[in-house]
């Protein structure tokens, strides 16, 4: 498999609690990757707006500002329903 068939390929699940400092850096070198199709953002952390902590728009970015605390299997949660989507 070449580089070129990863192109646009890949969807990157984050979550956020702890450190939502961490999270604008983060989102920049994904959406960097070649690979990167989309980046589903969910924090985790009802406590913190994440969106405060964002400061660009995308289009392939989606984020999820949580109700309430759920364990990391939260992210499998998220890709099964992605793919539905797909």
């Amino acid at each position: 498999m070449t580089d070129r068939a990863l192109d646009g390929a890949t969807t990157f699940i984050i979550l956020s609690y702890a450190r939502p400092q961490n999270i604008q850096p983060t989102l920049e070198t994904i959406l960097q990757a070649r690979s990167c199709a989309r980046i589903v953002l969910s924090n985790n952390n009802p406590a913190i707006d994440i969106n405060d902590h964002i400061a660009l728009s995308a289009d392939r970015l989606t984020v999820l500002q949580q109700q309430e605390r759920w364990p990391a299997v939260k992210r499998f949660c998220l890709a099964w329903e992605g793919l539905a989507e797909n």
